[in-house]
């Protein structure tokens, strides 16, 4: 990625994005969840050039991932670039829950790669060391000459953005008037149609289909999605014929918005153009106009 603004002129730059996948179940945050509890640290060791060391972080993963599988571990918070006393304070913050330390740890010091740890019960295993404990007064203790209100440190840490994002908004309104009548009427329709069917066809380079589909839906429509698949010449052929289908089925085909297949310009446009342009669509659409007083819309 590059770019520039102003007088900023950002050099070509490696971004990279990983998604793993998960069973949900089997997920922590890393908010304290439970007062008493026992935190641990479980550091990983770094080269001279102050590079994890990437064996040891794999094992340290191994170790996360177990506690957390044998449900030992109740919440996991990595440390970053401001050290233990960033992210142990994050962690307290969630619940509002204090914490203690039972141990003199370099607070500031950058940890990269390394894992605060909230358990129900006291875990034995060698590569972790005990922090502290939580606790259920709204406090930091450092140490007995060192204690940090909760509540205030909040107040500090909100403050910079409450103006942009408040946490608590205030409202100008101080009295809503009841205005529902007492009276209840029921309203039945004098005309019954049946609910209009709408097809939408979702194409290489498009998205946006599940909003529509919702949209439809709320408004009481009832609608169909298909999966126009082209990896193979026969999957077009059979996508093709699914589509002759539904569109003499509906009374509204809608098209969604997306994305240029490829990047290129009105790639996605294009390419669904060309498909429409099929003999067996065209006289399906056309026979549709006619017949049922149809309608084509386009998500822009």
């Amino acid at each position: 990625m590059s770019g520039s603004y102003n007088e900023l002129d950002v050099p070509p730059t490696l971004t990279s994005f990983c998604i793993g996948v998960v069973d949900t179940n089997k997920v922590v945050s890393n908010e304290f969840k439970n007062t008493n509890s026992k935190v641990y640290l479980l550091k990983t060791k770094y080269t001279e050039d102050f590079i994890p060391d990437f064996e040891d972080l794999k094992e340290n993963y191994e170790i996360v991932h177990k506690l957390i599988n044998d449900k030992k571990a109740i919440s996991v918070a990595t440390i970053r670039q401001y050290g233990i006393a960033d992210t142990l304070s994050k962690m307290c913050f969630g619940n509002k829950i204090g914490f203690e330390f039972k141990a003199d740890k370099c607070l500031f010091k950058p940890r990269y790669g390394s894992f605060i740890i909230e358990a129900k019960e006291e875990l034995n295993t060698d590569k972790l060391e005990l922090l502290g404990i939580t606790t259920k007064e709204k406090i930091i203790k450092i140490s007995e000459n060192e204690i940090l209100d909760l509540e205030e440190l909040i107040k500090i840490w909100e403050e910079p953005l409450e103006k942009v994002f408040p946490t608590n908004a205030k409202s100008k309104y101080t009295k809503i008037e009841n205005v529902l009548g007492k009276e209840k009427s029921i309203l039945i329709a004098k005309e019954k149609i049946a609910k209009p069917k709408v097809f939408i066809p979702v194409f290489p380079g498009t998205n946006c289909e599940y909003d529509l589909s919702k949209a439809f839906e709320d408004a009481g429509a009832e609608v169909n999605t298909l999966v126009f698949k082209n990896l193979k010449q026969n999957d077009i052929k059979e996508s093709i014929l699914a589509m002759e289908k539904e569109i003499n089925k509906a009374q509204i085909i809608m098209l969604p918005g997306g994305f240029s297949a490829g990047d290129e310009p009105d790639g996605s446009g294009k390419f669904i153009a060309t498909i429409f342009r099929n003999p067996r669509l065209k006289e399906a659409i056309n026979k549709h106009l006619k017949e049922q007083d149809g309608l084509i819309l386009r998500n822009m």
